[in-house]
């Protein structure tokens, strides 16, 4: 969720700089066509970059890079003299991504519900301070619970991968140990160190033992 917040702060940075001409395809010929030819070249080329280095493999495969441009020919293309319908616009994003956020583990948010109440109390002629504060608060409340069930949610995730780790490094560590055992068992010639290491001499070499400090040439197959 934060690399979408981070891409629509860049393409709400754009949005506010709209209006300076009409772009084209050919070369741009006054300073107004300049400009609008370079921020949309530039501009999208560092929001390409930046999906392209912060995405995973599995985002890049489920990002929908049409569904991007829509949304942002959208907003490109808003008359920008009309600052209240785009002030809601940024509302519902930052909104809907917290929604979205809490969605991600199964906290379910009816859209239709928020919508309605907001409308209601945006609409609300008298606002008492004191029970605004108190709405604010409990709201915060419910807040600081979802996140405290994210984390538990999180938390019991990554012990479950510990465990199930854990018995895979056990379950492959004794099936190490049984192998070593069953070769062992049947040839002879496979010698075991102090520290359980198990070899055995294919062919044995010529000339002088190496000691400690020596340097030595090694061909082994392990």
């Amino acid at each position: 969720m934060k690399k979408i917040i981070i891409a629509c702060g860049v393409a709400a940075m754009m949005i506010g700089a709209t209006g300076c001409g009409k772009s084209s395809s050919a070369a741009p010929e006054t300073f107004s066509d300049s400009l609008a030819y370079y921020m949309g070249r530039s501009q999208g080329l560092m929001v390409a970059d930046h999906f392209k280095n912060s995405m995973s493999a599995d985002q890049k495969k489920k990002f929908d890079s049409d569904a991007f441009l829509r949304g942002f020919k959208q907003m490109i293309m808003t008359d920008t003299a009309d600052a209240d319908y785009l002030q809601g616009i940024y509302m519902g994003m930052n909104m809907a991504q917290h929604i979205n956020y809490l969605a991600m583990d199964s906290i379910n948010i009816d859209r239709a519900t928020v919508y309605a109440e907001f409308a209601k109390a945006f609409k609300t002629d008298t606002i008492n301070s004191t029970a605004m504060q108190m709405e604010v608060g409990q709201f915060q409340m419910l807040m600081n619970r979802a996140q405290d069930m994210l984390r538990e949610r999180q938390m019991a995730a990554e012990a479950a991968k510990r465990e199930a780790a854990a018995g895979t490094a056990k379950e492959n560590e004794a099936k190490g140990a049984a192998y070593i055992q069953e070769q062992i068992a049947a040839d002879a010639s496979i010698k075991t160190t102090e520290s359980g290491l198990a070899y055995k001499v294919v062919k044995q070499g010529e000339g002088p033992m190496p000691k400690d400090n020596s340097t030595v040439k090694v061909h082994y197959t392990g």
